[in-house]
């Protein structure tokens, strides 16, 4: 699972990449007995207080939001057991939530609730408008900007594979199936294909807003060998890499 923590200064930024760095998963590879056996990810953003405090602001609205529509849907408790016919066909998640209500003091009054969502959506509205003005702050335009280091594990062929390790081998899989799944990605971005499929693997998913942003750009980094025995994997890296220079 992705994780986030707030870091106030550079110490705790590398504290945070030390953390990340130890609960990496590392094995043997065709080459050596270091290799990464997981994709990682560095992802920061640049924040201010006052956009911080605003996006805890839009998510207590959300909260009076919902609170709101649950307390609209208490008095007609009847209502949805008469649409339902009977308490028990009454979906579940829809009744969990309205008697989560039990005790909780609201108005009585119709029209009062729903001047209530009325201002509570004025009160969002004015939130998101803030939050949109904070992340363009000329003076300011790296507020809210999020840059993303992206370490990949590196692809292996079968061919060169000796190891017969159960474990070392679905590894290995499934980081050869995320690599072809950023590859059919870019090759689509390439081919401006009205459909990429993003979601054939995690580590696309992820990828998927640095990749067909607008305001994103991507650069990469390859490692390539010297040596004469990894020649067809040296050209297959630099390929790829091409292939994404022109996405």
């Amino acid at each position: 699972p992705i994780s986030s923590v707030h870091a106030k200064s550079a110490q705790e930024l590398l504290s945070v990449i030390a953390d990340g760095i130890a609960s990496r998963n590392v094995g043997h590879s065709t080459l050596h007995d270091k290799s990464s056996r997981s994709h990682a990810f560095l992802e920061f953003e640049i924040v201010s207080n006052a956009l911080v405090e605003e996006r805890k602001k839009l998510i207590e609205s959300e909260a009076d939001i919902l609170l709101n529509e649950l307390m609209m849907d208490k008095p007609n408790y009847k209502l949805l057991v008469k649409k339902y016919k009977t308490r028990d066909k009454i979906p579940k998640a829809r009744l969990r939530m309205v008697e989560m209500l039990e005790g909780i003091e609201y108005p009585r009054d119709w029209k009062v609730m729903d001047k209530m969502k009325k201002s509570l959506a004025v009160e969002q509205q004015q939130i998101r408008q803030n939050l949109k003005e904070l992340s363009r702050d000329k003076d300011r335009p790296y507020i809210g900007g999020t840059m993303i280091f992206v370490d990949l594990a590196g692809n292996e062929y079968g061919r060169d594979v000796t190891s017969k390790d159960v474990q070392e081998e679905r590894e290995r899989n499934a980081i050869n199936q995320s690599l072809l799944a950023l590859k059919e990605c870019i090759r689509g971005l390439h081919a401006n294909k009205t459909h990429i499929g993003y979601r054939n693997s995690t580590l696309t998913k992820y990828l998927r807003p640095y990749l067909d942003g607008t305001d994103s750009k991507a650069i990469m980094i390859s490692n390539i060998g010297s040596s004469q025995n990894y020649a067809k994997q040296s050209i297959n890296t630099l390929q790829y890499t091409q292939l994404v220079a022109k996405a």
